[in-house]
This record gives structure tokens, sequence and C-alpha cells, in this order.
């Protein structure tokens, strides 16, 4: 699996899966994904997560959020978030701690910008 595909699928699943991102918010780190797409994605949930409210994550929660600090457009807009969305729902939630740990044991690469 390429290194894309494994930040690909860590965001799906906690797009799909909000309270992993609670459980998981320490062991993953923005400078953990080389992508700036899936970073701003990451930093958009955990901002959320870590928000005084203790509302659950949600994708209309997320989408908002993501609007208003005018980084939407930046990661691909709402159409690709969908496409993350509906994807995640073919994976298992608990296949992310495996992932997580191939995401952060491997060798740090250049990041990839978000306007690919």
């Amino acid at each position: 699996m390429e290194p894309q595909e494994i930040e690909r699928d860590i965001i799906c699943m906690l797009i799909n899966h909000p309270r992993l991102c609670e459980k998981f918010n320490r062991t993953l780190h923005p400078g953990d994904f080389h992508d700036a797409r899936y970073r701003r994605i990451f930093e958009a949930t955990v901002g959320i997560c870590g928000s005084s409210d203790d509302a659950p994550l949600d994708f209309i929660m997320l989408v908002e959020h993501m609007m208003t600090n005018e980084v939407l457009s930046d990661c691909g807009g709402l159409g690709y978030l969908m496409e993350l969305a509906s994807r995640a729902l073919l994976q298992p939630a608990d296949a992310l701690p495996r992932l997580i740990e191939k995401l952060t044991k491997r060798v740090p690469q250049e990041s990839i910008p978000a306007d690919r």
C-alpha cells in the first residue's frame, strides 16, 4: 500500500467513524501526513474533537468547520470529502490502528502540496 493510500484511508475512517478521532488524536499528528490535503482534513477533525463543546464530530460539522476556516477548496472541495466519506464505508474501523502504525513508522518524505 502506497503512503498516500494509507493517509487517505486513515482520513476516510476518521470521517466515517468520528469516535476514532477522540481515541487516536494523541497518536497521530499533522506532520504524519505528507499530503497537504489530508493534513488539513486531519487538522480540522482534531480541531473539532478538541473543541470545548462535547459534540462528536460528524460530516456536516467537518464541512462547516472547513468552510469557516477557508480550507475546504484546498482539500478538494465538498465532492472530494463526500468521496472520502463513501469510500470509508468499505473499511472496518478496527483496521485503523494498523494503518496508523504503518503511517507513523514510515520513512519521512517531502510534503505533497495540496494543489497538485
